[in-house]
């Protein structure tokens, strides 16, 4: 009711984020809304901040991210939560429109009503302004599809439909965490660099690695 009455207002009134939110980060903002304390997570606020913008409806996935990739040190990290105002699409198409970011990183359980369309149109508008995009889905199983139930009332949805529609609307889609890891580092250190030719050497102690 007060989300509504807020719209009413001359300016559209605020707008909110969450619930079951962890919060936000915002390094060209200089604030630091993300609710763990510097005992458990190094935000590194002493390094200049990449230019990659880590968006997910949960929490823990950011933070663990942010500990796993030491020198991810996205400029923005948003916890959607419940997605009760704002949107994953929402906040893409926001982080698309700044040239101090160059890569999105994108974790979703699912979507209410025609939020998943909006969410790819906002994608395919990035991917086409030139960023990369980043897409990991949750819920591919039944058992995953409960778990998205409970942890932020998501439905998600049927996974091959999200997953090559998202594929055809630019992004790169992650099968696994490891791989979402792995395609964000590389996109954020490598967006600006010209990738070509045959000059690659490999050196491994198995050579299985070698033929693999």
């Amino acid at each position: 009711d007060a989300i509504a009455r807020g719209r009413q207002a001359p300016d559209g009134g605020p707008v909110f984020l969450g619930p079951n939110s962890l919060g936000a980060i915002s390094r060209p903002g200089g604030y630091d809304a993300l609710f763990i304390p510097e005992s458990r997570l190094d935000k590194r606020w002493s390094a200049a901040g990449r230019p990659g913008a880590l968006i997910s409806q949960s929490g823990a996935f950011i933070v663990s991210r942010m500990s796993n990739l030491e020198v991810l040190d996205p400029r923005i990290a948003i916890s959607l939560g419940n997605q009760l105002d704002l949107t994953a699409a929402d906040i893409v198409r926001a982080v698309a429109l700044r040239d101090d970011i160059q890569t999105i990183g994108i974790y979703v359980e699912g979507f209410t009503d025609l939020d998943g369309l909006a969410l790819l149109q906002a994608i395919h508008a990035a991917t086409a302004a030139g960023k990369d995009v980043v897409f990991y889905k949750a819920g591919r199983t039944e058992s995953g599809r409960s778990a998205a139930a409970g942890h932020t009332a998501a439905v998600a949805g049927d996974y091959d439909v999200c997953e090559n529609a998202a594929a055809q609307a630019g992004a790169l889609v992650a099968d696994t965490f490891k791989e979402f890891e792995q395609m964000l580092e590389l996109c954020t250190a490598l967006h600006d660099k010209h990738v070509g030719g045959v000059r690659l050497g490999a050196v491994s102690n198995a050579g299985f690695e070698c033929v693999g």
